[in-house]
């Protein structure tokens, strides 16, 4: 039994602490790339941020709990070291709902700022504002379920509480509204790019990025039948599980608002790539030729469209109606004919 606690420990320990590290590298590479685009960061970047500093704390709180037996088989805990066990992970579990809450508003308001209808802006803002009450109601509840507070983590103290049902239906409503929630922002951008003039190969990549928030979606569903089917009589060992998936959930929503600003990275790698394929001699030898004439296109944004305070995000699109009217020059090269063996300087 002993061993199989353990695994548990270190598997809750272990995952919780990777997944917050994954999201720290996703976040930190949206800041670089918002930073190469030169617009700095906006709301979504701020609130984003937010919520992985909750995911941070969570994490530790979780660590705290750790030390005093959570993950383990609730025989093999002093029943009196308790308290010091479920405050931690009740705290928790404050900033785990937070970190969630929050890592779905950012995205929200990245899509806000990208959807030109009224109806898509309302259901965004509702969106907005739904999610943030309802996990803030689920969070509130965590503290409110025993009269006094402390009773919650110190059953021993003279109180009233919930019955434990209630609790649950709480958190399995939260649960399913948040995944439910992860799912609608995962197809919004589906409509977004629908009429753009982009390459559907690039549209699709783009509409993929954009839509990876199901994936937290898939979490919370796996957060919820763990919630359902967690095990009163050993609580202290199943709920690992539930806080893996509480953190995986998180840590994937911040992950997937990040990597749509991650095409600004891979464009800038691909140019300085075909740039290095491009570096060739001044001289080239040229066989037999016909007359040619080649076409250099330059493009140039209209005057005015670089400033717009959401080009950082609509950059992510790439060329697109959105951007503005693009201006083109037309520059004629004639290359006639030359003997074979002759060298053209360039």
């Amino acid at each position: 039994m002993a061993n199989g606690s353990q695994e548990n420990v270190n598997k809750l320990a272990g995952i919780q602490w990777v997944v917050t590290g994954l999201a720290l590298v996703f976040l930190m590479l949206r800041l670089y790339c918002k930073r190469t685009l030169g617009k700095g960061f906006w709301w979504d970047d701020h609130i984003l941020i937010a919520a992985w500093v909750c995911l941070l704390v969570n994490c530790a709180l979780v660590t705290e709990a750790i030390s005093h037996g959570l993950g383990r088989h609730i025989a093999e805990i002093d029943r009196t070291t308790l308290p010091l066990l479920l405050q931690p992970s009740t705290h928790a579990g404050l900033f785990s709902v937070m970190a969630a809450a929050l890592s779905k508003t950012s995205f929200a308001v990245t899509l806000l700022r990208l959807m030109p209808g009224t109806w898509q802006r309302v259901a965004l803002w509702f969106i907005i504002v739904s999610i943030n009450a309802i996990m803030g109601v689920a969070g509130i509840s965590l503290y409110i379920q025993c009269s006094p507070m402390a009773r919650v983590w110190n059953r021993t103290i003279p109180g009233t509480c919930w019955p434990a049902h209630r609790q649950t239906t709480f958190g399995m409503i939260s649960g399913g509204y948040s995944s439910a929630m992860d799912f609608i922002l995962a197809l919004l951008p589906s409509y977004l790019l629908w009429n753009l003039q982009m390459k559907r190969q690039e549209k699709l990549g783009v509409v993929f990025a954009m839509s990876l928030g199901a994936l937290a979606g898939c979490s919370g569903i796996v957060k919820v039948v763990y919630l359902k089917k967690k095990d009163k009589s050993d609580f202290t060992f199943v709920i690992a599980d539930f806080k893996i998936c509480t953190a995986v959930e998180s840590a994937t929503s911040i992950m997937a608002a990040c990597v749509p600003v991650f095409r600004v990275l891979l464009k800038k790698a691909l140019t300085h790539h075909q740039s290095s394929r491009s570096d060739l001699p001044q001289n080239y030898r040229l066989g037999s030729m016909y007359k040619n004439t080649v076409v250099i296109s330059s493009r140039q944004l209209k005057s005015g469209v670089g400033n717009r305070d959401d080009q950082s995000d609509r950059s992510i699109l790439g060329s697109s109606r959105a951007l503005g009217i693009l201006e083109t020059h037309d520059v004629e090269i004639q290359l006639n004919n030359r003997s074979e063996g002759e060298i053209i300087k360039c």
